[in-house]
């Protein structure tokens, strides 16, 4: 058995790093067959280095988009051209390790000669700017079906990770949430499929100070968190009730202070800084007991 894998990257601005997550997707040990890079209406020459790509690589398609529509729309617009059974997603300025796709592909195959059904979703831990053991973010491991948990922490593992079957392209979200993407993709597959995890790492996530990066940005994260959590308020309830609801309404509000606390640094309030960094401390320590995962 021999599953045929594409791979998508979204981009924007990606000028200086799209080479790179382009190369270690020609460096698979399990090569894909296509590789969809979907520009977003990038503002620098982002296109220019995918097209001198594509001289030396017939496997790279490059989809420019007419207007900016924000990272999901990116991925739906390369996943609806992927003619793959697999659809492995990686972030311009992230990388897939060398084994990323075989190792994720060899966990699905187990997992359905195990289980008689194909997972939807199959991901990985990450590492941390470089390889190596002391530098892996790891995942909660989840074996089959657990929209549960996916309830009750509203997260799991982050997009560059992630490998999606054919079956589970149809249940790809449609939200209006432009900053938790990852997240987004696991609650809207983990709803109607089972998520594996393939038991290492399968990329590699670099920090950088672009202002377009999430983890930048502590209004972004606010914005998402607040957005998510709305859109998934129903099911956090039928789940886990409104006492679950109302710890995920402090998330928001933790979310809000550290944004308040970033805005007054900029602007030199001390004081204002002082009062937003003791209650974000007081929340943090409050809230990471009752939950398992606090990724923002």
């Amino acid at each position: 058995m021999n599953p045929e894998v594409a791979v998508v990257i979204p981009v924007y601005g990606g000028a200086w790093c799209i080479e790179r997550a382009v190369a270690s997707c020609r460096a698979q040990s399990h090569a894909p067959v296509e590789i969809h890079v979907v520009d977003d209406c990038s503002p620098d020459d982002t296109g220019a280095v995918v097209r001198r790509l594509m001289e030396s690589d017939d496997r790279i398609q490059y989809h420019p988009l007419p207007r900016n529509a924000g990272h999901l729309t990116a991925l739906r617009y390369g996943l609806r051209r992927c003619t793959s059974d697999w659809a492995a997603l990686l972030d311009a300025d992230d990388e897939l390790v060398p084994d990323s796709i075989e190792r994720r592909l060899d966990a699905a195959i187990d997992y359905h000669r195990r289980n008689g059904e194909w997972p939807g979703l199959v991901y990985g831990d990450l590492y941390r700017n470089e390889v190596g053991a002391d530098h892996v973010c790891r995942f909660k491991s989840l074996q089959g079906r657990d929209f549960g948990f996916l309830c009750r922490e509203l997260s799991l593992c982050q997009t560059s990770t992630i490998l999606l079957g054919r079956e589970a392209l149809s249940h790809f979200p449609d939200s209006a949430n432009p900053y938790n993407t990852d997240d987004e993709i696991v609650l809207a597959i983990g709803r109607h499929h089972p998520l594996l995890h393939a038991g290492g790492p399968v990329a590699v996530a670099h920090d950088h100070p672009s202002p377009t990066r999430m983890t930048n940005s502590a209004w972004r994260r606010y914005r998402g968190l607040r957005q998510l959590v709305r859109d998934h308020r129903h099911d956090i309830v039928r789940h886990h009730g409104f006492a679950r609801l109302f710890l995920w309404r402090l998330r928001v509000l933790r979310a809000f202070v550290e944004w308040q606390n970033e805005w007054a640094e900029r602007r030199s309030h001390r004081l204002y800084g002082r009062v937003a960094r003791a209650a974000h401390g007081r929340l943090t320590a409050y809230l990471q007991s009752r939950f398992e995962q606090m990724y923002f």
